[in-house]
């Protein structure tokens, strides 16, 4: 992610001014959907794998935990 964000903020700084103002407000706009696009293909492929074996074992912790008793009167 740091790549991207450095790639992103190097377009950025090509579409402003010497003052820090952004004057070309579509190139502005393409460097930030790359970087949006960027970080969703890199989420898909690196994370998304590691996310099914979380959710994989919270599941089976989760079926390993007793019951929990009932509640009477909190209706």
């Amino acid at each position: 992610m740091a790549v991207i964000d450095r790639e992103t903020e190097t377009a950025l700084d090509a579409t402003r001014d010497r003052y820090g103002r952004t004057v070309h407000h579509g190139a502005s706009a393409a460097a930030r959907g790359r970087r949006t696009q960027a970080a969703l293909t890199t989420y898909a492929t690196r994370l998304a794998e590691q996310g099914h074996q979380l959710l994989h074992a919270a599941r089976r912790n989760l079926d390993q935990l007793p019951s929990a008793p009932p509640h009477h009167g909190l209706a």
